[in-house]
């Protein structure tokens, strides 16, 4: 269990000050965090005015990257506008995660961490902001955090049958369990959403697909009525209308799948989240490509097809 107290303080590294949100933790938070050190080490129990910083404090907030053994001032103002200055000697940079970390509202790239005993002795207080506790397997988190809200009841003097009621409680618990259910909803509703599109865009496709082979069977009765009377069967015929529409299916297909790895790139980048593109969504792709071109050019097929060729001849 590692308790962890948040505050904005004002930074100061080679007469550089920044506004930086400064975060009290214990050694534990290394291991409840799953915090990996880029430089140097984490705290342990044994520090006081010791601090960890996290990568972007280190080499983007400031003029000059910090190194760690490099020393910092921190300051928290309080109440009647006094301010309490320490200075701090960096111990360790933290290692940017490969995605955009925010736990508890905490982003680790953009704080710095100290002894959580020192900030409440430079605050002057004794309380905690939050605690971060880890179960020992996946299957247990669920009964970890019930034993949790029991004990935090216990000591807050909520009844046992008031646990339910969230009101009632001057606290609030989350679970890794609570969030991957609310992410999972919220993939399900914008996958519905994306797949109401897909179906719009496919249907809207498939109408243009339909209306440029309709022109060019009209632009081509000669050309059918020529066919026809060189020998070309109606199957043939069918067969050019229906390949010339999955081509300009799988056209439009190709187009859009390129235009879609180019734009999820994009996106996922400036997200900072994991790219991730499964080949088989090119196969899907392509797949209903053909799909959407043979549905589409069907009609105009056929219609081609059943021409007769002295009629068609004497198409203008």
């Amino acid at each position: 269990m590692s308790p962890i107290k948040q505050q904005l303080a004002e930074v100061t590294y080679l007469s550089q000050t920044k506004n930086i949100g400064v975060v009290g933790v214990s050694k534990d938070y290394e291991k409840t965090a799953n915090i990996l050190m880029e430089e140097g080490v984490f705290l342990t129990d044994r520090d006081i005015y010791s601090a960890v910083i996290g990568s972007e404090v280190a080499y983007e907030k400031f003029d000059r990257n910090i190194s760690a053994r490099n020393s910092i001032d921190i300051a928290f103002r309080l109440e009647g506008e006094k301010m309490v200055f320490r200075k701090f000697k960096v111990k360790g940079i933290m290692e940017s995660p490969d995605v955009a970390f925010v736990q508890g509202g905490i982003d680790r790239d953009e704080s710095i961490f100290i002894p959580v005993s020192t900030i409440n002795e430079m605050l002057e207080e004794s309380d905690y902001g939050a605690f971060f506790i880890t179960a020992e397997t996946l299957e247990s988190v669920e009964e970890t955090s019930a034993e949790v809200d029991e004990r935090l009841a216990r000591n807050f003097g909520v009844s046992s049958r008031d646990l339910d009621d969230e009101d009632a409680k001057p606290y609030t618990i989350f679970n890794q369990a609570d969030i991957l259910e609310q992410t999972g909803q919220l993939a399900d509703t914008l996958g519905t959403f994306l797949i109401a599109v897909a179906l719009i865009s496919l249907l809207v496709g498939s109408i243009g697909i339909m209306n440029i082979m309709l022109v060019t069977v009209t632009e081509r009765t000669r050309e059918i009525g020529i066919m026809k009377t060189l020998g070309f069967s109606a199957k043939d015929i069918l067969f050019l209308f229906i390949t010339e529409a999955i081509i300009l299916s799988l056209f439009g297909g190709l187009l859009g799948a390129g235009l879609g790895f180019f734009g999820a790139y994009l996106v996922t980048s400036f997200l900072e989240i994991p790219f991730l593109f499964p080949p088989q969504i090119f196969e899907i792709g392509f797949l209903v490509a053909v799909i959407v071109g043979v549905a589409a050019g069907a009609y105009p097929a056929n219609k081609a097809a059943r021409m007769e060729p002295v009629e068609a001849l004497r198409y203008e």
